[in-house]
């Protein structure tokens, strides 16, 4: 994989000359306030996988608000993760559609992602997860787990799928809140026992996570109020794993069934409207164009280079 040829298509993607770094991180994140992209420098990184990253990371510099207290507001009024995996709902469906040819990166990405077990499934039962768990599962690999929904959380999931604006997310992360505190109390006054994870951050505890990463509740949050600027590649894991858990059922993507999943995968959230499509392919090519242009761009370099 070179490196440099896919940090130039990242800048091209997001169309600003954005500051790319790798680091040892655990996960990709991109400061919203300095426009740098934060990738990690993992052993295994097939293309697929660095594709994904940098697809979903772009995805947050062309869609997800620079404005930090606007960010914040939205932290304060639900909880830092009912905004995250909302907004990484939208922001996916949108560059997917500004980009149709991300959409199989995404899928063999987060193929790879989950034989990896980077979301913790074996330690995780889904009868276990919260509402926002499930969410977070259902738009980032709705084939590989089974998830169960019931009418209320059914429209949660159709009004993701519609929005539009970050003001839609934060409206869409205040019901969520809402519903997920209600069965979490009802759930404490019938004895059973609490999900984790998702009221942590609630705003009246001052607790929080880091920007966009659900895996970090435990922090406080005026003690990392700065980890705001940035938007964390979420996994959902929690880190408040129970070592006790029983391992759950779920498994990667069933072999037979991946060649249909990929179709459906590649099938999901295009454009509809005669208006939309044509929009959509007017941007198909001017990033086609753009690529051709880089690539001729390096190919005179290198023609450049061999004749000195």
């Amino acid at each position: 994989m070179k490196i440099e040829s896919k940090e130039k298509l990242a800048r091209l993607l997001a169309v600003e000359d954005l500051d790319i770094q790798h680091q040892q991180v655990e996960t990709a994140y991109f400061d919203i306030k300095n426009r740098c992209l934060i990738l990690p420098t993992w052993k295994e990184m097939p293309d697929h996988v660095y594709d994904l990253l940098v697809g979903h990371e772009v995805g947050h510099a062309l869609f997800t608000p620079s404005n930090l207290p606007r960010v914040e507001k939205a932290y304060k009024k639900s909880s830092k993760s009912c905004v995250n995996i909302v907004e990484d709902a939208r922001i996916e469906r949108m560059i997917k559609n500004r980009y149709p040819g991300l959409r199989k990166q995404f899928f063999n990405g987060y193929k790879h992602l989950i034989e990896k077990d980077f979301f913790g499934l074996s330690e995780r039962p889904i009868e276990n997860m919260n509402i926002l768990d499930k969410l977070n599962l259902f738009f980032k690999i709705p084939n590989a787990v089974d998830l169960s929904f019931n009418d209320e959380e059914t429209v949660f999931i159709e009004r993701i799928e519609k929005s539009k604006s970050f003001k839609d997310v934060e409206k869409i992360a205040e019901d969520i809140y809402a519903y997920a505190k209600l069965k979490q109390k009802e759930k404490s006054d019938d004895g059973k026992p609490e999900d984790s994870g998702l009221l942590d951050d609630e705003k009246n505890e001052g607790e929080g996570g880091e920007g966009y990463d659900t895996k970090a509740e435990d922090k406080d949050f005026e003690e990392n109020k700065e980890d705001i600027d940035n938007d964390d590649f979420s996994s959902g894991k929690d880190d408040k794993k129970d070592e006790t858990r029983s391992e759950g059922d779920e498994s990667s993507i069933d072999e037979d069934d991946e060649e249909k999943g990929l179709e459906k995968y590649l099938e999901e959230d295009k454009p509809t409207s005669k208006e939309e499509k044509e929009r959509a392919e007017r941007v198909e090519i001017f990033c086609w164009l753009g690529i051709l242009a880089f690539v001729i761009v390096m190919l005179i370099v290198a023609a450049a280079s061999l004749n000195q």
